[in-house]
This record gives structure tokens, sequence and C-alpha cells, in this order.
């Protein structure tokens, strides 16, 4: 799954950096990507930064295919929502490469808000399985 998404991600990225950066920048869109591919190797803890990045990625997609496989395409849904508000929580550590952001009041009910529905959700499909079961 990440192998195809590389493959499809650089060439959008390389023609997003070129209609983005034009008159901006001297640095052409591949020069960039493989100045950003140095980096990964030659600055301190990047690489096991991405590493790190890749396996958390891989076990995040494995997981929300269980939840289809087990919940539903909904719950699935719901989760991806519920990822957005908890990247921000994480952007507020100290990571290696690119440093720390502090959180938004917004961000915090926008998860207080998803997390909510994902509560509910779950708990409604608990109690109708349930229900199910005994008639």
């Amino acid at each position: 799954i990440n192998f195809v998404g590389v493959l499809v991600s650089i060439p959008i990225a390389l023609l997003n950096y070129s209609a983005v950066s034009k008159g901006s920048s001297d640095e052409p869109a591949w020069a960039a990507l493989c100045h950003g591919l140095r980096n990964i190797w030659e600055k301190d803890d990047a690489l096991t930064a991405y590493l790190v990045y890749l396996c958390t990625n891989t076990i995040f997609n494995l997981t929300l295919i269980t939840a289809t496989n087990y919940g539903s395409a909904l719950l699935c849904f719901l989760s991806l929502k519920a990822g957005v508000p908890l990247t921000a929580i994480l952007s507020a550590l100290p990571w290696p490469v690119i440093g720390a952001k502090p959180l938004d009041t917004a961000e915090w009910v926008a998860l207080a808000f998803v997390v909510a529905g994902l509560i509910a959700f779950r708990t409604g499909n608990i109690k109708r399985f349930r229900l199910e079961a005994t008639t």
C-alpha cells in the first residue's frame, strides 16, 4: 500500500511544487525533491523519524482495514476523521525534524466532537447488536 502511494504521490508532488512555487523559488521541482531526500539521509534522526512514520502509517492502514472488517465502513470513515485532530495533538510534541506546533482551541473542540461521535456511534452499534442477538 505504501509503495503504490509513493509511486503516485511523487509525480503529483513535483507538479504541485512546480505550480505553487513559480516565481517564489529558483530551485526546480526535481532539485527540491533531491534536496529533501538528501536531508533524510544527512540530518540527525531524520531517517529514524521517517522509518518510525512508515511503520506507524502501515499499522494505521492495517487498523483501518481491520476496523472495516469487524466494524463497518462508516466506523472506518469516522476513524479517519479523528485522524486530523489527533495529528494536531501529536504536532505539539517536539519532533526531531519538524519541531513542535502548539494546538489551537478549535482543534481541541474538533477532537472532542469527533471522539464523542465515534463513541456514540460505536455504543449505538453495540446496543443494536445486543438487541438483535436477544430477538
